[in-house]
């Protein structure tokens, strides 16, 4: 990935160029990189909430090796040449790679760059293919409690998730469902209880390896609130299931959605998001337009925001993660 301005558009393809064929090796650079990446990721883990991070990631997934933070002895093992071999194969053929391009440019300059400085990468039509990892969220219901750090704040992460029907039209409505319940968990836990000082909600959803969802509910609260919060979280869940969002929080989610959208396509990183999450998931490069997500918009009803509450917050799949201050001498 990389940016320029629209003068030093063509310096943009030459490193480009560069990136694929002439690499370079540097013996400085290299053990400067690894010992820096240690000192980063050791300092990370004496950060509580970075040690949150890593800690509920390896107790979702089960331990697997790459969702885990890296330490210092990962780092140990990496040697120069493996690295510098294992970038040479996987930029020997640019044929299997996709370019994009967002922003201000003239399309007949850009185009001759195209054709100078990508149409003369290596090109061996090799077609790979991607490999399953098997990295997957724990099934079953998992609970969990841990004690670190001192800050008087207690951190909190749900996880909702399970199989999944791939659809823009279930993707759409995933998003909405989020955008419904966040109302309603601030409008309970901040505005009414208060001693939680934010609620997050985001949804996501794979077509690759399979077709998954999940829902990931966070918070921070004051500790004395914890379970209290926690159990008023699933409350909002329960009542979202059994009585539709109404007419008034229907209309804040649309018009939200509406602006959000507005709002979105100004920006090119919204472009280059959409591009390439479309590339890789169904191809559907024309649901990016305000009329094609006006229609999703439209035929939204309460009903469906019900039934999908229903259908993915079932608890069947269900991961809840909690980390309280330690316990001091002194308290």
């Amino acid at each position: 990935s990389g940016s320029s301005s629209p003068d030093d558009l063509e310096m943009m393809f030459q490193m480009t160029y560069k990136y694929f064929t002439d690499p370079g090796k540097n013996d400085d650079a290299f053990t400067s990189f690894i010992n820096k990446q240690k000192g980063i990721y050791k300092n990370l883990l004496s950060d509580p909430q970075y040690y949150f991070m890593d800690y509920a990631q390896k107790v979702a997934y089960d331990n697997h090796p790459r969702v885990k933070f890296p330490t210092e002895e990962d780092f140990d093992k990496i040697k120069q040449e493996d690295a510098y071999k294992i970038y040479k194969e996987r930029f020997a053929d640019a044929s299997d790679f996709t370019f994009f391009f967002v922003g201000n440019f003239d399309k007949k300059v850009i185009t001759e760059y195209i054709q100078k400085y990508l149409g003369n990468l290596p090109n061996l039509d090799s077609n790979e293919k991607w490999k399953d990892n098997n990295i997957r969220l724990k099934k079953g219901e998992t609970k969990d409690r841990i004690q670190n750090g001192i800050a008087p704040k207690t951190d909190v992460q749900m996880t909702f998730h399970g199989d999944y029907e791939y659809s823009k039209e279930n993707n759409y409505l995933l998003s909405s469902v989020a955008a419904y319940l966040r109302i309603k968990l601030r409008e309970t836990m901040r505005e009414d209880l208060g001693g939680v000082y934010g609620v997050r909600l985001r949804e996501s959803v794979d077509r690759k390896p399979i077709e998954y969802y999940d829902f990931a509910l966070g918070f921070n609260a004051d500790p004395p609130e914890t379970d209290k919060l926690i159990a008023a979280a699933h409350e909002v869940i329960k009542t979202a299931k059994e009585a539709a969002p109404s007419e008034e929080d229907m209309k804040k989610v649309k018009e939200t959605q509406r602006q959000n959208r507005k709002k979105n396509l100004k920006e090119n990183r919204f472009w280059m998001s959409f591009m390439r999450m479309e590339h890789e998931r169904s191809k559907q490069f024309e649901d990016i337009t305000m009329e094609a997500y006006e229609k999703h918009i439209n035929a939204l009803t309460s009903d469906d925001i019900k039934a999908a509450i229903n259908k993915y917050f079932d608890y069947e799949n269900y991961i809840e993660i909690i980390m309280e201050p330690e316990v001091t001498e002194s308290k």
